[in-house]
C-alpha cells in the first residue's frame, strides 16, 4: 500500500478541526473561563471606580459611569460564585455586554478623552476572547469591538476626532489580538508536543484529535524489551532510539494520520478512513522499519456511525497488545500485531 493511494479530504479535516476547537475553546474548561471572566469584570470595575473617584471626579462625571461600574462589579462577583453553573453561551453574552457598556460609556461622555481610557477595557476584552475562545469566535468579538466603538465615536456629538479616535482604538485592538493569538498558539504547541520525539503527546490526542472522525483505525504500540535497552545501553541510547523511530515511522504515514507518544516507550497511532486490513499493513511496515528492535501492537477500527469513547478503545487495544506481547518474542510480525475481537 503506497502513501499516495489515499487522498486527504481537506474539507472534512478542516470541519473536524473547527468542531474540536469549538468544543475545547483552547483546552480551557467553561468553569476556568468563567472564573477568569469574573476576575476581568471585577478588575475592570475596580479600575473604573478608582479612576472616577480618584482622578476625574472633579470634572463632573455623570453618576451613570459609577452605576455601570458597580453593575459590572456585581456581575463579576455573581459569576465567580456560580462559575460551576455557567454555560459557554453565557460567557459570550457577558463579553458582548461588556463591549456594549464600554461603547455606551464613550457615547455618553460626549468627549474625546474617554477614548484614551476605554481602549484599555477593549484590549482586556480582546485578550480574554483570544485566550479562551476559538480563533473564529474571538474574531467575532473583535468585530463587535470595531462596530461598538465606531458607533460610539460617530454618534458622540462632542467627540472632536471620531475617525482618529476609532482608528486608535481599532489599531490597539488588532495589535492586542495578534500578539495574544500568537502567544496562545505557542503555548498550545508546547503543551501538545513531546519534547523528546517531537511527536504529539497524549494531551494533544485527547484535546485536539479525538474525536474528529467517525471512521478510523486506532492502534497502541509498545516496544519490546525497551527497559533492558535502557539498563544495558543507558537512557541516552534509549532516547536516541525513540527519536529515530519517531522520524522513521512518520515517513511511513499520511499527513492526516496521527502518531503520538502515549508514554514511555508506548505510541498511539490513529488513522482516519482506514480499514482493518489497511491498519495491519501499516503496522507491518512500521514493524519492519523497527529492526533490530521489535514491538507489540493491538488495534481496532471504528466504522461510520459507530460510537465509541477513547478510553474504551484504548483499553481494548491494550488487552490485544498484551496478547501480542505474550508471543512477540518470536520476532514474527504476524504474531506481534493483534486485532481487537
Amino acid at each position: 500500500m503506497n502513501k499516495g493511494e489515499w487522498s486527504i479530504d481537506w474539507k472534512e479535516k478542516s470541519q473536524a478541526i473547527w468542531r474540536v476547537s469549538e468544543r475545547n475553546a483552547h483546552s480551557a474548561t467553561t468553569e476556568q473561563a468563567s472564573k477568569w471572566l469574573s476576575l476581568l469584570e471585577i478588575g475592570a470595575a475596580t479600575v473604573s471606580l478608582a479612576t472616577i473617584y480618584l482622578a476625574v471626579y472633579s470634572q463632573g462625571i455623570s453618576p451613570l459611569y459609577s452605576e455601570m461600574s458597580v453593575l459590572i462589579l456585581l456581575l463579576g462577583v455573581f459569576s465567580l460564585i456560580f462559575a460551576k453553573r455557567v454555560k459557554p453561551w453565557m460567557l459570550h453574552i457577558q463579553l458582548l455586554a461588556g463591549t456594549a457598556m464600554v461603547s455606551y460609556t464613550i457615547y455618553m461622555s460626549q468627549r474625546s478623552d474617554p477614548a484614551v481610557f476605554t481602549v484599555v477595557f477593549f484590549a482586556w476584552i480582546v485578550i480574554y476572547a483570544y485566550s479562551f475562545f476559538s480563533p473564529l469566535q474571538a474574531t467575532a468579538h473583535l468585530i463587535t469591538v470595531f462596530v461598538g466603538s465606531a458607533l460610539a465615536f460617530e454618534l458622540g456629538v462632542g467627540i472632536t476626532a471620531p475617525l482618529g479616535d476609532w482608528l486608535f482604538v481599532s489599531g490597539t485592538a488588532v495589535v492586542t489580538a495578534t500578539f495574544t493569538l500568537r502567544l496562545v498558539a505557542q503555548l498550545a504547541k508546547v503543551s501538545h508536543l513531546d519534547r523528546l520525539t517531537g511527536l504529539p503527546n497524549r494531551r494533544y490526542v485527547e484535546d485536539k484529535v479525538w474525536p474528529i472522525h467517525n471512521d478510523f483505525a486506532i492502534a497502541l504500540i509498545d516496544l519490546d524489551d525497551f527497559k533492558r535497552l535502557n539498563d544495558t545501553e543507558g537512557h541516552i541510547a534509549g532516547d536516541d532510539v525513540l527519536q529515530d523511530l519517531a522520524f522513521r515511522w512518520k515517513g511511513e504515514l499520511r499527513f492526516s494520520d496521527t502518531l503520538a507518544r502515549w508514554g514511555g516507550d508506548e505510541f498511539l497511532l490513529l488513522m482516519p478512513g482506514c480499514s482493518d486490513h489497511q491498519m495491519r499493513a501499516v503496522l507491518e511496515r512500521l514493524f519492519d522499519s523497527c529492526f533490530p528492535l521489535s514491538f507489540s501492537a493491538g488495534f481496532t477500527t471504528c466504522l461510520k456511525n459507530e460510537t465509541a469513547d477513547l478510553k474504551s478503545l484504548i483499553l481494548a487495544c491494550d488487552k490485544a497488545l498484551y496478547q501480542a506481547k505474550a508471543r512477540a518474542h518470536s520476532q514474527r510480525r504476524e504474531d506481534a500485531i493483534v486485532a481487537v475481537r
